[in-house]
């Protein structure tokens, strides 16, 4: 909070099936595989203020959010075509490792569902999407 105003949020969900959360795509098996068969916690929104960006607000959200659960994180970063995945620095930085680039990630989604995508412009979304996990052993005191 800013003199009273919410400048970011973050989103933590416990206990995500891992092949709905990834479309069945075959990097469900990796991230399965890297987690040891254990649960699994996705941090789906982090958003920050765009005039409050860069103050490590992002950061600090993450961090705090990564204190509270004790198993593998997994988050899906939404490549925008002009600009990258925005908040790949502060996921690099807490120690995620990237599992994979899978482009046109959301296409088959935007078409079931029918939404046009807010960050590539398209009727179906083309955005590429970058896979993270941070392992529930490893140390987020940075």
């Amino acid at each position: 909070m800013h003199h009273g105003q919410i400048v970011g949020t973050i989103s933590l969900e416990l206990d995500v099936n891992i092949r709905e959360l990834l479309y069945n795509h075959p990097v469900a098996h990796i991230v399965e595989r890297r987690s040891n068969g254990r649960p699994v916690a996705y941090i789906p929104i982090l958003a920050v203020d765009e005039s409050f960006r860069g103050q490590g607000i992002g950061f600090s959200l993450v961090k705090e959010a990564l204190q509270t659960v004790s198993r593998p994180v997994l988050s899906i970063g939404w490549v925008k075509p002009d600009t990258g995945w925005m908040a790949k620095a502060i996921f690099d930085r807490l120690g995620f490792e990237r599992i994979a680039i899978i482009d046109e990630f959301w296409y088959a989604d935007s078409v079931i569902k029918q939404y046009g995508c807010p960050y590539c412009g398209k009727t179906w979304c083309k955005c590429t999407a970058d896979i993270v996990l941070l392992d529930a052993a490893r140390s987020i005191d940075h």
